[in-house]
């Protein structure tokens, strides 16, 4: 980064820590880490992406009878269900942030 004219790198722009001007140590990357935890949604997602089967969610027989009930104009919604899913998936998303 440049500051009046020099294009010296600041050593606390590259980690973040306070080495000194021109430190071969600016140029080394943090090896400092924290813990990740991720959500059960997120694990959910990862075995979709890598085929890993999700059974318990699915239950085609179910699926079925629910595409005849549309053929046959008979399926009706219950959108109070629906927003109450909804709404359960938003706070699982976002946690409950305020």
């Amino acid at each position: 980064m440049k500051i009046n004219g020099s294009t010296e790198t600041s050593a606390l722009a590259v980690t973040g820590k306070a080495t000194g001007k021109g430190s071969a140590k600016a140029t080394e990357q943090s090896t400092e880490s924290a813990p990740v935890r991720l959500s059960d949604l997120s694990a959910r997602l990862h075995a979709l992406e890598s085929g890993s089967s999700v059974e318990a969610d699915f239950d085609a027989q179910k699926v079925e009878s629910i595409k005849q009930a549309i053929r046959d104009g008979k399926f009706e919604v219950n959108s109070e269900a629906v927003a109450d899913k909804l709404i359960s998936s938003v706070h699982e998303l976002f946690g409950n942030r305020h």
